[in-house]
């Protein structure tokens, strides 16, 4: 057990009652103990006597290599004939992590001079765009407007960049937050019983799952990449619950159990033709009211591809 404990790569600590006489320098349990510990390069921490007879008993092991405890250790009072050990510990922060956030600041923009400027620009007037033919005529007006929008967005909200320290946020409290709202919105619409209360309940119910998977994948995929050169971290027991969270053996039964006929089943599907013989009847010529109808009709959406915010 100790073997597989050391080969952890998190910080360690192990805290115990042993019936070891460490402080009798001839005992020969002693003496095997503290020549495992000098093996396995750890060290013992309990330095005062934990039971009534005045030996220790109790101890607190870690890595030589590791400050992990940042008090010394205390005996208080005996509770029964053994004492209680405390001490403090140093926590394991999350590494920060520096970020630089660029934004715009789109919500403080004057909507009535940006409207003005918009007016003044050559969007309105179609002969400002020199073409040569009406092929390119397309090109250029894309062209303009792209241009023209990125040019008065730069003037009326320049881009900002900001530095900001992140830290992570732990997976175990987002799950913790998930399932608190899933059991509030649960309660809700089981006092309730209308259809929208159900589909929020089924909604947080969802997210909660999501995040539980996700936490799984990413521990067995990070345990497999961390341990996946020591054998002897990978168990056999192990080894089995990571294939039944992956379905290995379902995998493996689908695929024994089909049977593909190279005659019957087409690997290559056939090329598609187009039947000459179809023709279009009729034909509806594009106007810009149609257009306009259509772009109105639309949903207010944008993406980092809009030369200018859609809302805007």
């Amino acid at each position: 057990y100790l073997e597989f404990v050391v080969l952890s790569k998190e910080q360690l600590l192990i805290t115990d009652h042993l019936n070891i006489h460490v402080d009798v320098v001839d005992d020969p349990d002693a003496i095997k103990f503290t020549d495992l510990l000098e093996s396995f390069c750890l060290q013992q921490h309990v330095t005062v006597p934990t039971h009534q007879g005045g030996r220790r008993l109790d101890f607190i092991i870690s890595r030589r290599s590791e400050s992990i405890i940042k008090s010394t250790l205390v005996a208080h009072c005996f509770i029964s004939d053994h004492a209680s050990i405390t001490c403090s510990l140093l926590p394991a922060k999350p590494a920060s992590k520096v970020k630089t956030l660029s934004y715009r600041e789109t919500k403080s923009v004057d909507f009535k001079h940006l409207s003005a400027d918009i007016a003044d620009s050559g969007l309105y007037n179609m002969s400002e765009v020199n073409t040569t033919s009406c092929d390119q005529r397309p090109d250029e007006l894309v062209r303009n407007y792209n241009s023209t929008l990125s040019h008065l967005l730069d003037r009326h909200a320049p881009p900002k960049t900001n530095t900001i320290l992140f830290r992570g946020i732990l997976t175990r409290l987002l799950v913790k937050v998930a399932k608190r709202r899933r059991g509030k919105a649960g309660r809700v619409w089981r006092r309730t019983r209308l259809e929208s209360d159900f589909n929020i309940y089924k909604t947080k119910k969802n997210h909660m799952a999501y995040l539980c998977n996700r936490a799984r994948r990413d521990f067995h995929t990070n345990f497999i990449n961390e341990n996946c050169d020591q054998g002897r971290l990978v168990r056999p027991s192990l080894i089995i619950a990571i294939a039944r969270f992956l379905k290995i053996g379902k995998i493996r039964s689908g695929l024994d159990s089909v049977n593909l006929d190279l005659n019957e089943n087409q690997i290559v599907p056939q090329e598609f033709h187009l039947d000459v013989n179809n023709k279009l009847p009729e034909l509806e010529i594009l106007v810009e009211d149609n257009v306009l109808s259509l772009i109105q009709s639309s949903s207010v959406k944008s993406c980092l591809l809009n030369p200018m915010p859609t809302p805007l």
